[in-house]
């Protein structure tokens, strides 16, 4: 279980909430607005910060590197994978648009496509 906090960052739970930890090496940024799991690879996340984007983690949050290329606005607010392992990773940003990126290797460098304004 993650959940993602304004102002203390992300944590992780391996008890189903009984105890929590913080799982944010590699995001410097406290204000974690969003977080998604990619439900067919559950080692794969992504995290939506405000004021330094994405990052993502491909194990299980126990590091995290930050995946903005393409990305122009960097205050995300929401993520949302698409279905299928083929599909891609959406972010919602707080007045500048919805980008996307394929979700197929999310470490790469993919730049991320400005949806909409």
């Amino acid at each position: 279980v993650y959940a993602a906090t304004r102002w203390g960052g992300l944590y992780k739970s391996i008890n189903g909430g009984a105890t929590w930890s913080s799982a944010n090496t590699g995001i410097y940024e406290n204000s974690v607005y969003c977080i998604a799991v990619d439900s067919r690879r559950p080692n794969i996340l992504y995290a939506g910060t405000f004021g330094k984007g994405i990052f993502t983690s491909n194990n299980h949050g126990s590091s995290w590197v930050s995946f903005n290329n393409g990305l122009s606005n960097y205050n995300v607010m929401a993520l949302n994978l698409g279905a299928g392992s083929a599909g891609f990773m959406y972010a919602g940003t707080l007045y500048g648009g919805v980008f996307r990126a394929p979700k197929a290797n999310p470490i790469d460098a993919v730049p991320l496509l400005l949806l909409d304004e």
